[in-house]
């Protein structure tokens, strides 16, 4: 018990630890997507405000205006860029003519270029201002583009970048030197708000004069193009104008405004006098523009903030910090919302349901720029996946840095990440900092000065991956609360490129132009309002400014130069020669944007930022969140395409593709070809590698018959045979629960039941399956290498004479070996018929016919024996930079192509790269080397071992390299073009989603069906239509390619980082692909039964009318009157019956007759409940010491076999039985046979329904009727068996103890081998060992049964004797003697104790000479 004085140490160490898991709660749930909260119990309202009222608002202010270390950190960074800009080797802005009337030179600094040179430019020093570094931007951007060439790029993009920072440095100073001198929060605020009100040189005019004679000038304008139907295209002329402007020079496409300081001034005025003069100076930088805009609610809500506090105030550094979902709710509270964020639902949804009509312009902003830095924050760490490490988004921000800095440092503590072996080893750069065994730790990571010094040397070379690690360090530094991460993140170019990340939208850029110009005109008729004329922070900006003043900064001209509007469209249209900006920032990394033509002037960036805040669709009715939130509800559904969409009816789709590929224009493929980099063509040829030739699988599989069979074994099976027998097995096993269990040991299946029954669990190994095929191949290549003629081609001469073909086998099976895990197998059709021109037309003519009316009558399911199957393997890294090629020219020309013609122009050029390798390839089409595929080089086997495997890739490449290329092509394109793959990989990672991926029967589950059934996926959508012949019509082998299939889709999935789908198609390859194959085998033999079923169907409804109305439909099937007593009256069809529609027992005779046989066949189909191997099979156990004369049994496989046969008559006798007594449950069948089995959608949820309702009522009938015999046989069986174990143990304890008495009871020695001592134990010692004991014991012995339950390990048993009766030993061996003894003795011998008393008589060299015989008599007395 705790004493007294401890208890108040006790409690006040709780609640330390209860208020850390409090603080830590708040970033424990990371919201992926659009912010799901995924655990509700953690933050909820009580937790949060507990936590979020600790945080004091005057102390969340005084650490954005009032910080000591972020003031040192700034001036910090002031100094590094002001000493950078006066070492640049760019040397500008010059000081010219007129420059001191632009800006105050004494506040600058002017340095010569050179010694000898009078040219001299201007630097900013400290003492320069705000106003002052906006004036110095301008006459940089107009230099530079004066002087503007490809060979200085780089340096001028990153000059514009520091003087950007500068000037955002100078004016997060101004509040904080005013605190630091006044210590005056209020006063603070207003100095920089001065900044924007007290302008030096305020107009009193505007650039364009009168606003509300302007845009009612413009609206006129506008409906007058809409109006005109001779203009074409409206959205151009809309843009453009009459003007039809070309393509530009390099510098009108890379700044927003030509060499005028003039224009560039009237774009501040314009911005200013619609309030945005803020996200003018600061552009869209995420961490800036949401600094200043929370500063701007500071001073608006001052009173409420930091006088009254009724409402909660956060810094910006301080908001980022939280998690993801727990910034949406501070924002909430900063912004007074009556209702808090604090739902399970995404934000989107939460935020659509509330009233935010009063929500003011800075809220909403906020809400756009957290919802992109969760974005932002998500997609760097969704692309640490294409690196060696992983992140995810519920990883906890300290989490995330102590990984990050484990991967780079191998060491949790923070290191130099630019010194890091890491970092390094992704290119080899010259560091300028002495080397060093491990990396730096006293020195900080996010060291402004080192973080500068690397961003000005090394940023614009630096690859994606360098790149990623630059802005993941600064993340983790603003997630943890570091304030010099806060300040480095003002230069660095992700957090203005995340403006990129909004333009998801499949929509042409017009008509984006047209929701901005609704909404004008929105505004226009509803109110005309006076503008500002500044940007104060106290002014209410409004939608309508934003709209306003946004289309004025777009599409302002100077000197009829173009505006920044129509540069950015002429870009898109002729440039790029794209409609949609989606397209192009489909193509761009977020975070390394420094190397496009946006990086040039940052304007670009605070263009698309403006013009995407406001042309969301409902920005007219709704404010800019809300209209956000409902653009993304669009983006959410699912794109659904000819191609993406894997419910669209196969047939149609087959048709459409092929005829688009039949009209694609002969120019398309050249067009593509030029489209390419110089380089692609040859990436292409190799992303793949054949391995394993088709010629080698045919010599076991279609001309296994010519194998001569193993000495005393029976002729093999083909191989594909055998391989599609073993998924036949699986699947019979995997309703008994035996699925994958001990895969390696296919015998121990009969152990599995009693395994079960003990809670032995024994995990499925799922993933496994390929190594038991592994096993099967290996094996058939084994046996046909056993041959006598191959053995003495191979093994007994020389190599180098050997005969193509086995040099052929022989390299396919090495190749498999050494390539296992990456081996795929694919397979086409083998007709061999249609090769050869000897065949006679009508024999084609007669395969044709035969084909169609096969197909037509149900479905072309195993029409062929065998096919062509062969291996290869998917070279990943750059198969993905071929398919990110292709896919980046598809959304730049995607007025040229739709998403079906590109594919088939890219099918098409696959072709032309297969025609390259058929140089060895003969012409004539009847050689049996075309048609057998024998084409490779006539020495083959005399080339070295490189060489002919190039021969094996060539020879397959020469046929087959289209259609495999084509396939892995499409599965990746397709993806990719879908929207909804990224939810549907979030979905199969939910946890209630898991165990769908591992279940044998997931096909039949309703979130298998909903989230998309990845089994109609990959058949419909992502495998082009040629690639369902073979897992449809070949007999053998068609669930093995199927299941390769799926993995080729695991590996694609793979490779674009769907880890989860990836798991699914790899779990699901077995048993996805035989439900499928099964699922066609009974298609088609139902489809046969059409007839049948229409004739009952007829007579059914001929009887429907007769129960409803009194007389039949069709007198054929009124029952003859002859004798109307012994009919029913219901059956008579004279008097109306309707209550027989739902239930009759009219034919309850003839149903139960039905219902005997449904009985007695449930039997035999459910006897694996019980009998894992069968009934059969566990009957004969009883007897495996009788060889069984019978031959072997040819394995089964997905076709009209014996159970198939049995499962049909079961289905027909249920159909007679429960049709008889119920009409409406037979319409209801007749229903999912006409309709719903015809349709892939409707059937798919069709099974869902029969498992859960139709089936269920069926298992519940078998309980009570056949599972009730099947179990009472089990445990008939049980009882025998036990029986029969007992009867074998008694004789086997008791067998040795007689032998043993009848050697001394009667011994003969004219019989009695002769055997020494030590022959004589071994044999006694191997007949204890090889009987049946089990180590069992026998209940309720009686006392004479005791020596039942004793046992000895180490030498034999005798039976009980008499010491009377004991045998003594002479040295006469003919002479024994008995003596009586009167106690019994113990029948066990302790051979330790006997050791002990007497040694001598386990000496075997002193007893050497006596007789064996009588040895061993005197050793067991």
């Amino acid at each position: 018990m705790v004493s007294f004085f401890k208890t108040p140490i006790i409690i006040f160490f709780f609640l330390l630890c209860l208020n850390e898991k409090v603080l830590c709660s708040i970033n424990e749930n990371e919201n992926l997507g659009e912010n799901k909260n995924e655990n509700a119990n953690v933050n909820t309202p009580e937790n949060l405000n507990k936590l979020l009222n600790e945080y004091d608002n005057i102390e969340q202010l005084k650490s954005m205006i009032g910080n000591d270390e972020l003031h040192k950190n700034l001036t910090i960074l002031e100094k590094l860029i002001l000493e950078s800009l006066e070492k640049d080797k760019l040397k500008y802005p010059l000081l010219k003519q007129g420059t001191e009337q632009l800006i105050d030179i004494s506040k600058f600094n002017k340095k010569n270029i050179t010694d000898a040179d009078d040219e001299t430019y201007i630097i900013p020093t400290v003492q320069s201002s705000f106003h002052d570094i906006v004036k110095y931007e301008h006459l940089i951007k107009e230099q530079s583009i004066e002087i503007y060439n490809s060979d200085i790029s780089d340096k001028i993009k990153k000059k514009i970048f520091i003087v950007r920072t500068l000037k955002t440095i100078k004016l997060m100073l101004i509040p904080l030197n005013s605190y630091k001198q006044n210590n005056d929060l209020k006063s603070a605020l207003e100095e920089l708000n001065n900044v924007f009100t007290n302008k030096e040189a305020q107009k009193e005019s505007s650039p364009i004069g009168d606003h509300g004679t302007f845009f009612r000038k413009l609206l006129t304008h506008v409906r007058t193009i809409k109006e005109n139907e001779d203009i074409e295209n409206k959205g151009e002329t809309l843009i453009l104008g009459d003007n039809k402007i070309d393509v530009m020079n390099s510098n009108d496409f890379f700044f927003t405004t030509n060499s005028n300081v003039k224009f560039m001034e009237n774009l501040d005025d314009i911005t200013n006098e619609y309030g945005l003069g803020l996200i003018n100076h600061l552009g869209p930088h995420l961490i800036a523009l949401g600094h200043f805009v929370v500063l701007k609610l500071a001073l608006k809500n001052y009173k409420n903030y930091f006088e009254a506090k009724n409402i909660k105030f956060f810094s910006w550094q301080k908001i980022l910090e939280f998690s993801m979902s727990d910034r949406f709710k501070v924002l909430d509270m900063m912004c007074n919302h009556e209702s808090v964020y604090y739902s399970e639902k995404k934000r989107r949804k939460t935020y659509l349901k509330v009233d935010r009509s009063s929500t003011s312009m800075e809220c909403n902003i906020l809400e756009y720029l957290l919802h992109y830095f969760n974005k932002y924050q998500l997609e760097i760490i969704k692309t640490t996946q294409d690196t060696d490490f992983d992140l995810h988004g519920m990883m906890e921000h300290k989490y995330i840095k102590d990984y990050f800095f484990s991967f780079m440092c191998n060491d949790p503590k923070e290191c130099i990440i630019y010194h890091t072996n890491q970092f390094k080893k992704e290119a080899n750069e010259e560091n300028t900092f002495p080397e060093q065994e491990e990396p730096n730790r006293q020195i900080s990571a996010f060291n402004l000065y080192l973080n500068y010094y690397y961003f000005m040397k090394r940023y614009s070379s630096y690859g994606t991956k360098k790149t990623l690690y630059v802005h993941l360090l600064n993340l983790t530094g603003l997630l943890n609360h570091d304030t010099r991460a806060y300040v480095t993140s003002l230069y660095l170019p992700g957090y203005y490129n995340a403006v990129e990340m909004s333009f998801t939208d499949d929509k042409e850029f017009s008509t984006l132009f047209e929701s901005l110009i609704q909404c004008i005109e929105k505004c226009h008729s509803d109110q005309a309002r006076q503008i500002s004329k500044d940007s104060n922070l106290l002014n209410n900006i409004t939608k309508c400014d934003l709209c306003k003043g946004a289309f004025l900064y777009a599409n302002m001209k100077f000197d009829e130069v173009p505006s920044m509007l129509q540069k950015f469209y002429v870009y898109l249209t002729k440039g790029l020669k794209i409609q949609k900006v989606s397209s192009l920032i489909k193509t761009l990394d977020i975070y390394q944007d420094y190397s496009n033509f946006l990086s040039h002037d940052i304007n670009w960036y605070t263009f698309l930022f403006l013009f995407r805040l406001t042309s969301f669709k409902e920005i007219a009715n709704k404010n800019v969140a809300e209209a956000m939130y409902l653009n993304i509800k669009d983006e959410d559904t699912f794109n659904k395409t000819i191609v993406t969409n894997y419910w669209y009816p196969s047939p149609i789709k087959k048709y459409y593709t092929l005829y688009v590929r039949k009209h694609i224009p002969n120019n398309l493929v050249d067009e593509l070809e030029k489209l390419m980099k110089s380089g692609t063509l040859e990436k292409m040829k190799k992303s793949l590698t054949f391995l394993v030739h088709v010629n080698s699988f045919l010599q076991l599989d279609f001309f296994h018959q010519l194998n001569e069979p193993p000495l005393g074994l029976p002729r093999s099976y083909p191989l594909s045979l055998v391989l599609e027998h073993k998924f036949k097995e699986w699947m019979d096993s995997s309703p008994a629960g035996f699925y994958f269990s001990n895969y390696q040991n296919p015998y121990i299946r009969k152990d599995l039941h009693d395994k079960v029954l003990s809670q032995k669990f024994e995990p499925p190994k799922m993933n496994q399956w390929n190594k038991v095929l592994k096993s099967l191949i290996e094996c058939a290549y084994d046996m046909y290498f056993e041959q006598r003629h191959v053995k003495n081609l191979y093994k007994y001469h020389n190599i180098y004479n050997i005969n193509n073909k086995l040099m052929l086998m022989r390299d396919s099976i090495d190749l498999y070996k050494n390539n296992f895990d990456d081996v795929l197998f694919f397979a086409d059709i083998f007709n061999m018929r249609k090769y050869m021109t000897a065949t006679p037309v009508y024999k084609k003519v007669k395969d044709r016919v035969y084909h169609t009316l096969h197909s037509i009558t149900g479905n072309s399911v195993n029409f062929y024996k065998y096919g062509i199957i062969y291996g290869f393997k998917v070279n990943k890294e750059i198969l993905k930079e071929v398919v990110d090629e292709l896919y980046s020219i598809y959304n730049f020309n995607t007025d040229i192509f739709t998403d079906t013609s590109f594919l088939q122009t890219v099918y098409l050029l696959f072709r032309r790269i297969e025609e390259t390798y058929r140089t060895q390839r003969r012409d004539d089409k009847i050689s049996v080397n075309n048609v057998f595929f024998m084409n490779v080089a006539n020495n083959y086997s005399k080339l070295n071992k490189e060489e002919r495997e190039i021969e094996i890739h060539n020879s397959m490449a020469s046929r087959y390299y289209a259609k495999t290329m084509f396939a892995a092509f499409q599965m990746l394109f397709s993806t990719m073009l879908s929207n909804n793959v990224d939810n549907l990989d979030k979905a199969y990672g939910l946890s209630e989603n898991i165990q769908v991926a591992t279940s044998t029967s997931a096909f039949l589950t309703f979130a298998y069906v909903y989230n998309g059934s990845i089994m109609d996926s990959v058949t419909n959508s992502l495998l082009p239509p040629y690639a369902k012949k073979p897992i449809t019509q070949l007999k053998y082998g068609k669930t093995f390619v199927f299941s390769n299939y799926f993995m080729l889709a695991s590996k694609m999935y793979d490779m674009l980082n769907y880890k989860n789908l990836s798991l699914l198609c790899e779990y699901q390859a077995v048993a996805s692909a035989n439900f499928y194959s099964a699922k066609k085998v009974g298609q088609f033999l139902g489809r046969k039964f059409l007839p049948i079923t229409t004739y009952f169907l007829v007579m059914r409804i001929s009887w429907t009318h007769a129960f409803t109305t009194g007389s039949h439909l069709i007198t054929y099937f009124d029952p003859p009157n002859t004798n109307p007593s012994t009919l029913p009256n219901c059956a008579s069809g004279k008097n109306k019956s309707p209550e027989s529609f739902f239930f009759t027992h009219a034919l309850a005779a003839e149903a139960s007759k039905y219902l005997f046989f449904y009985f007695f066949t449930n039997l035999y189909l459910d006897a694996y409940k019980s009998f894992p191997g069968g009934f059969g099979p566990a009957i004969k156990e009883q007897t495996q010491h009788v060889q069984e004369q019978t031959y072997e049994r040819k394995p089964s496989v997905h076709s009209f076999n014996r159970n198939f046969f049995m499962e049909l008559a079961n289905g027909f006798m249920y159909a007679f039985c429960f049709f008889a007594i119920s009409q409406m449950y037979a319409y209801f069948e007749n229903i999912n046979f006409y309709i719903t089995s015809n349709f892939r959608f409707l059937d798919r949820y069709y099974g869902v329904f029969n498992k859960y309702f139709i089936n269920y009522a069926i298992i519940k009938l078998k309980e009570i009727t056949s599972d009730l015999l099947i179990k009472y046989e089990r445990e008939a069986y049980l009882n025998m068996k036990k029986y029969g174990y007992l009867g074998e143990v008694i004789a086997a304890r008791l067998s040795p103890k007689d032998k043993i008495m009848n050697y001394l009871h009667e011994t003969n020695d004219d019989v009695m081998s002769n055997l020494r001592r030590y022959d004589m134990e071994n044999a006694f010692k191997n007949k204890m060992v090889t009987y049946v004991d089990d180590f069992a014991f026998f209940d309720d012995c009686g006392k004479n049964e005791q020596f039942l339950n004793e046992r000895c390990d180490y030498c034999p048993v005798i039976e009980e004797v008499e010491e009377t009766e004991l045998f003594t030993t002479t040295g006469d061996k003919n002479t024994n003697e008995t003596t009586e003894i009167k106690k019994q003795t113990s029948t066990y011998i302790d051979t330790e104790k006997m050791n002990e008393a007497d040694s001598a008589d386990s000496d075997d060299e002193k007893d050497f000479d006596t007789p064996d015989n009588e040895l061993m008599i005197a050793r067991f007395h």
